[in-house]
């Protein structure tokens, strides 16, 4: 998780820079690979690398059932809050046929911030998913696309979306 964020980077901004990313990786065709720590939301262990003397200690700290659950059930944790949104964005995933690892994929950019992959399925359903890759909130307008935020359960009426920095739309 440290990776994508800034050391600076609160909380909030650390998980949705996560959260996007693995949007991305989610909307690509195939079959994704989440690793177990970055479901759980695990931080760079530099206390591990600095014990055990190798840099790959960083992400395979032992966590006791205790210490995972604890925090699983505490809503103000980074860690609730990543597991939480990534397994929403895993299910939401799995419920949409056009997520389908042998659906249609085209990848594009709006602007110089936001990403746009569209998935389609045979029945000609489109999936498209916008990916504010900034720190700036983002005006986009995009003609002829209507339907439902999957993430935020908002519908998207009009021609120009809103997006807050690091947010993900998947739209159908």
């Amino acid at each position: 998780m440290d990776a994508l964020s800034r050391r600076e980077s609160s909380d909030e901004e650390r998980c949705a820079r996560f959260i996007l990313a693995h949007a991305i990786l989610l909307s690509f065709p195939g079959v994704p690979a989440i690793y177990i720590q970055s479901i759980l939301g695990s931080r760079n262990d530099y206390a591990g690398v600095e014990k055990l003397g190798y840099n790959r200690a960083i992400n395979r700290k032992k966590y006791s059932s205790k210490e995972i659950t604890t925090e699983l059930n505490n809503k103000a944790t980074l860690r609730y809050s990543i597991y939480y949104k990534l397994s929403r964005l895993i299910t939401l995933r799995c419920s949409h046929n056009e997520f389908h690892p042998d659906n249609d994929f085209t990848i594009d950019t709006v602007n110089s911030s936001v990403m746009c992959i569209q998935r389609s399925n045979a029945d000609g359903n489109c999936l498209t998913g916008l990916f504010n890759v900034s720190e700036n909130i983002q005006h986009i307008n995009i003609t002829d696309l209507h339907g439902r935020d999957l993430i935020s359960e908002v519908d998207i009426v009009g021609n120009e979306i809103t997006l807050r920095p690091w947010q993900v739309m998947w739209i159908k």
